[in-house]
């Protein structure tokens, strides 16, 4: 016969258990939410890395950096709803700034001779989300920086 002491303790046990599991989820959701971000806005940086020739332009057209800018800014959003650490969402935040002042240099870009301030621009961003992602694994307590990178 099972005693009330035992009812107890397998209840107990079994609230543990769920609160671990509900604490590992939202662990596994924050990781891949801030590893799809890092994802976009890198797709976002090597878009807009200076050209290999002096003069030679931007390698893609505008319209698709536009596109993958807002990849990047939707992803970005989303890492709001889900981060539990300030140092995230400040790191974030400054990543989503930098995205608006790339795009601003991306328009710009024909007037600026020499394009130096998307040169400017794209080593703030590289900054930005080394930052980012630094703020990241400390969060997540992910001791491997590959590991939130994904590679």
């Amino acid at each position: 016969m099972v005693s009330r002491q035992q009812i107890r303790e397998a209840r107990a046990q079994r609230l543990e258990a769920q609160h671990w599991d509900r604490a590992r989820r939202t662990t596994e959701r924050r990781f891949d939410v801030y590893k799809d971000f890092l994802t976009h806005a890198r797709r976002y940086r090597n878009a807009i890395r200076p050209p290999y020739g002096p003069g030679s332009g931007l390698r893609i057209p505008v319209g698709e950096i536009d596109d993958l800018a807002r990849a990047a800014d939707a992803a970005g959003t989303v890492v709001f709803l889900v981060s539990e650490n300030p140092r995230t969402q400040s790191a974030c935040a400054n990543a989503m700034r930098t995205i608006g002042a790339v795009e601003d240099a991306v328009h710009g870009f024909s007037q600026d001779p020499g394009g130096q301030r998307l040169q400017q621009v794209n080593e703030d961003f590289e900054r930005v989300l080394r930052a980012f992602a630094a703020a990241a694994r400390e969060e997540l307590g992910a001791a491997d920086p590959s590991e939130l990178a994904g590679q």
